[in-house]
């Protein structure tokens, strides 16, 4: 039988542990919950660990903050987590329950097929049989909840077949005379044979990259690895043409494209998977309007990309000069934040596993800009109150410590403040008249707190200025922190140079950077959309967006702009 499967889940591994000794009747009464759990949950939507606890232990509990989980995780993990109480119970079998060997035939699928519907729904019992061994068990409860609710999913898996091997040589043998006649690569052959033989293009692809290793019949290069990818897409993010990356792999500019599009997206499913996109979700995300009302406030799509103060002294000074921020614009900024963030990771969700397309990938790429967008204005709007709920906790100004103590303090009430943004939930805030400078307050108050007792300095009391020490003066260099409130930041925004040295591009490349990066006061497009607003072809805006990275760059390094071409419209 199948090793334990691993739970990955905090919360489920916290229930996991203290159901160890746990009497027969209990674990049976959170068997029965997880049966019904598991169809409630949305695998876009994350769920608070106090609401998943009340869902399958049947108490309330108090957690400070709860962490947010994917509903997506706690579906793989369900089943994990019954057969770790049942295996801990040591339960028998059910009545009416159906084992594994038996699930296959009824539903005509291979016992690699049924494993992995346990990471879709349907749950599983680790029980002792009569001879004293383990062996996995579906509930018939279970099994039919996994039925009515997967039952296209099970006939899809019931109707494929095997390819037998008489038909894997025909399959072969007429991928080799297409080459040798038409010259078509191995991509094409398997597309062609896919419809022949009513296969899907990609087992047929895989099958001749399996030939392919033992008796090469298309003189292909090796595949792309995971390090040449990520090396190729670092080099496309600084502006290197797709068709030279193809020459240095040897690979053709469409390989080149799909291997970039397949980074991208792997780099999105990553940040879905590690929590990156959890977040509060309101009651009208779904409704068919939502992007229009969410996303349509003029404070949703204006006001946007501003820098951050790269001087620490008039990041100070700025930060001083705060204006209590309207209510309403708060809100709908917010709001539109956490909306942004739910309809990425839908998206992200829906990309095709092995060639997704570049559209949808912008697409997604673009929420998460404007998202990060948003999230800067609302960490600016703090971070006055930031400043000064800190000084008045340390009873000592910013200007005032020794510079590099002092940049290490903004970078921290930076986070903070972004960390809130984070948190707060503003449709539970819209029923209570909660705002996010409450949230703020709190995160500065611990941390001014923390630094006060580790250096055991009264509250209000102004501690003495070492007199041989340096204080903050104009020209202390800082980051520009609006380029890091958000992780996705570190691979979609572009190299700091660019921005910096923007009056150096062509004008047409300028304009497409500005709109594109959402840098001019307005949320950032898609390449279609700007293509739109342009009057241009994408093919176009993909060429200026590339010549704006590379003048951009060669101005940074004291070189001639980058030149080329007037584009076609």
């Amino acid at each position: 039988m199948p090793p334990l499967a691993a739970i990955t889940v905090p919360v489920l591994e916290r229930l996991a542990r203290e159901r160890r000794f746990a009497p027969e009747e209990v674990v049976r009464a959170d068997l029965a919950r997880i049966e019904h759990l598991v169809w409630d949950l949305d695998p876009a939507i994350g769920y608070p660990e106090d609401w998943i606890v009340f869902r399958l232990a049947g108490r309330q509990e108090g957690i400070d903050r709860p962490a947010l989980v994917r509903g997506a995780a706690l579906i793989d993990e369900l089943s994990a987590l019954a057969e770790r109480l049942t295996e801990q119970a040591a339960l028998m079998a059910p009545e009416g329950a159906i084992d594994a060997a038996d699930l296959c035939e009824r539903w005509n699928i291979s016992r690699k097929t049924l494993d992995r519907f346990r990471g879709r729904g349907l749950i599983a019992w680790r029980v002792r049989g009569e001879d004293g061994r383990r062996r996995l068990v579906f509930p018939g409860g279970a099994v039919s909840s996994f039925e009515s609710h997967r039952g296209e999913m099970i006939e899809r898996a019931g109707r494929f077949s095997r390819i037998e091997p008489e038909l894997e040589a025909r399959i072969v043998r007429r991928a080799a005379r297409y080459h040798r006649v038409t010259g078509c690569s191995l991509n094409q052959a398997a597309q062609r044979l896919a419809e022949r033989f009513g296969r899907s293009h990609e087992a047929i692809r895989k099958l001749l990259q399996r030939h392919e290793k033992s008796s090469p019949r298309f003189n292909q290069v090796a595949v792309l690895g995971e390090r040449e990818r990520r090396v190729m897409f670092r080099a496309w993010r600084l502006g290197a043409e797709p068709s030279l990356l193809g020459r240095r792999y040897r690979k053709s500019r469409g390989s080149v494209l799909r291997a970039l599009s397949l980074e991208r997206a792997d780099r999105l499913r990553e940040l879905a998977r590690g929590g990156g996109l959890e977040g509060p979700v309101g009651p009208t995300f779904e409704m068919e309007d939502a992007e229009r009302v969410l996303l349509g406030p003029q404070p949703v799509r204006e006001g946007l990309g501003g820098v951050g103060a790269t001087d620490l002294l008039a990041f100070v000074l700025a930060a001083r000069r705060r204006a209590v921020p309207m209510g309403v614009v708060e809100q709908s900024r917010c709001v539109a934040f956490q909306f942004l963030k739910w309809r990425a990771g839908r998206l992200i969700g829906g990309l095709h596993p092995y060639n997704p397309s570049s559209g949808d990938v912008d697409a997604i790429e673009t929420l998460l800009r404007w998202a990060a967008r948003l999230k800067a204005e609302l960490v600016r709007q703090e971070l006055g109150l930031a400043v000064e709920t800190f000084e008045t906790g340390m009873g000592r100004r910013l200007d005032e410590m020794v510079a590099s103590e002092s940049a290490e303090l903004v970078r921290e009430m930076v986070d903070l403040t972004g960390l809130a943004v984070d948190q707060f939930d503003p449709f539970k805030a819209a029923r209570s008249g909660g705002r996010l400078a409450g949230a703020v307050t709190m995160g500065i108050q611990k941390l001014a707190a923390r630094l006060v007792k580790d250096r055991q300095v009264a509250p209000g009391v102004r501690e003495a200025a070492p007199r041989a020490m340096a204080r903050v003066t104009a020209g202390w260099l800082i980051e520009d922190w609006t380029r890091t409130v958000c992780p996705w930041q570190a691979w979609l925004e572009p190299d700091r140079r660019v921005r910096l040295h923007l009056s150096a591009c062509p004008r047409e490349a300028g304009t497409v950077l500005r709109e594109r990066m959402g840098w001019s006061d307005r949320a950032p497009l898609t390449i279609d959309r700007v293509a739109d607003a342009l009057g241009i072809s994408t093919i176009a805006v993909v060429k200026l967006e590339r010549r704006g990275i590379q003048s951009a760059l060669a101005a940074s390094r004291g070189e001639a702009p980058a030149g080329g071409r007037a584009l076609r419209r």
